[in-house]
């Protein structure tokens, strides 16, 4: 069985569970006098079922349709991985390791930066 068969097949025992106890607490609610609070419960158990239900299907189709569709094949010659080794820059010499105690003075942020080691 695959993910999706198995998926469907708890969606389905769950939501048929719900549904059929909510139908039993709304049937209990319309027939009985003493139990009209049951009536709502009911109802909104059934509504619940139902609700499982589509949300569930509607999950496995739309898995389904991403698996089909070429952004979601991994075997894709099109789909461009976004790992890709970058090419490493250069390092430039930093006046850091040119001066160790002394005073820089960066032009282009108009900072100054004391070393201290």
């Amino acid at each position: 069985m695959t993910s999706n068969e198995r998926f469907l097949f708890a969606v389905k025992i769950t939501s048929g569970c719900t549904l059929t106890i909510g139908m039993l607490l709304f049937l209990l609610g319309l027939l009985e006098n003493d139990y009209k609070i049951f009536t709502s419960i009911g109802l909104g158990t059934v509504i619940g079922g139902g609700l499982i239900f589509l949300l569930g299907v509607l999950f496995v189709a739309t898995e389904e349709i991403v698996d089909k569709t070429d952004k979601g094949s991994k075997d894709n010659s099109k789909v461009i991985s976004l790992k890709k080794k970058r090419k490493q820059k250069k390092k430039e010499k930093s006046a850091m390791a040119d001066a160790p105690n002394s005073v820089i003075h960066n032009p282009k942020s108009c900072k100054v930066v004391y070393l201290k080691r």
